[in-house]
């Protein structure tokens, strides 16, 4: 075990600030300046640091290890009080209220089986909310308790936009590297390039995706089912169209005149809607399969790289799209869905995904 003089710890320590945290930086300048002394690590500086800010001491136990371990269990007592009196306090705060490392309290309430758990940022709902939402679950409960397979006779769609930007979390992105390479990325682009896409799920199956104009409309909406639509029903069995509901949400281009018309005509009183004779209720992706599974694990696999034209765009999304119906075959929807709309009804149609 290599030991240290005061006056080395202290350049070890003027180091390690004159490069603003940068063990290896400061280890590197340390060999140069002293090239006849024992190699530093960057981790023996950053040990060395840490110690003194736990310890007041950079040198390793020994001496008086009672005094030593009389402020680490003080220091204990206080960082689990601290987070009891603040759940939300960060580490970071409690390090500097308390005078010690970061390191050093991670480790404490890592200890004591304390994690970190996030916020789930949720819209507000409005008690005519809840009780649509509530009136919906009991809805879809009602005839899967009839009928376990009523479920899989729902095509449940949606809509969603791709665009050059994409989602990019940067809280989560990193790249690990012994330097910081000051690495940056571009978020927003002066050409923009976007596609609205519509995908349908009934029981295990996805239909499409299909390209929609912008902006959507009740006019090119409903050209939209006329097609596209009309085509996908021609081609299933008369059996299953006699039991199949049709979903959409409650987007205005949904609501309009000459679309409940055509959904009347085509599907009589089996579909859900703004309007529609089943109401789907409003304040509700998390009881729609293409929100909570879909589109998520779509936009993840297609942005995972930067996109680079609108045809690379295209061809990720068409790559993407069969990767989803392969993993897509292996959910079991009824029980997805019914196992949603029962926490629907255990919370009285508030939030619940907090709760998964």
């Amino acid at each position: 075990m290599s030991t240290f003089s005061n006056q080395e710890y202290a350049e070890m320590i003027f180091l390690y600030g004159l490069f603003n945290g940068n063990a290896s930086a400061a280890s590197r300048e340390y060999a140069r300046r002293y090239p006849r002394r024992t190699i530093l690590t960057a981790r023996t500086i950053s040990n060395s640091y840490r110690r003194l800010r736990e310890t007041g001491s950079c040198a390793r136990s020994g001496g008086n290890r009672r005094t030593s371990g009389n402020r680490e269990a003080d220091l204990h007592q206080r960082i689990v009080a601290a987070v009891t009196n603040d759940p939300s306090i960060s580490c970071r705060d409690i390090a500097l209220r308390l005078h010690t490392s970061v390191n050093f309290v991670w480790r404490t309430l890592r200890s004591e089986r304390l994690r970190p758990y996030h916020y789930r940022p949720v819209q507000e709902l409005l008690g005519v909310d809840l009780a649509r939402r509530l009136q919906f679950s009991n809805w879809i409960l009602g005839h899967h308790r009839d009928n376990g397979l009523f479920i899989n006779n729902i095509l449940w769609t949606d809509e969603s936009q791709f665009s050059r930007t994409g989602v990019n979390n940067f809280h989560n992105l990193h790249n690990w590297s012994s330097e910081n390479r000051h690495l940056s990325r571009v978020n927003s682009h002066q050409t923009r390039f976007s596609v609205s896409l519509w995908i349908g799920v009934i029981g295990n199956e996805m239909v499409g995706p299909f390209r929609l104009p912008t902006p959507l409309n009740s006019r090119n909406y409903l050209q939209f089912l006329q097609t596209e639509v009309s085509e996908y029903l021609d081609n299933i069995s008369l059996e299953r169209l006699r039991t199949l509901v049709y979903q959409h949400d409650g987007a205005p281009a949904h609501s309009g005149a000459v679309v409940r018309t055509w959904l009347n005509d085509n599907f009589s009183d089996r579909w859900i809607g703004r309007n529609g004779p089943i109401p789907w209720p409003p304040m509700s992706p998390d009881l729609t399969i293409l929100d909570f599974f879909v589109w998520g694990a779509m936009k993840e696999l297609v942005y995972s790289t930067p996109v680079r034209s609108l045809d690379d765009l295209n061809a990720r999304i068409d790559a993407v799209a069969e990767t989803i119906k392969r993993k897509l075959s292996q959910v079991n929807i009824p029980r997805v869905m019914a196992k949603r709309a029962r926490l629907y009804r255990q919370n009285d149609g508030g939030h619940f995904e907090q709760l998964l």
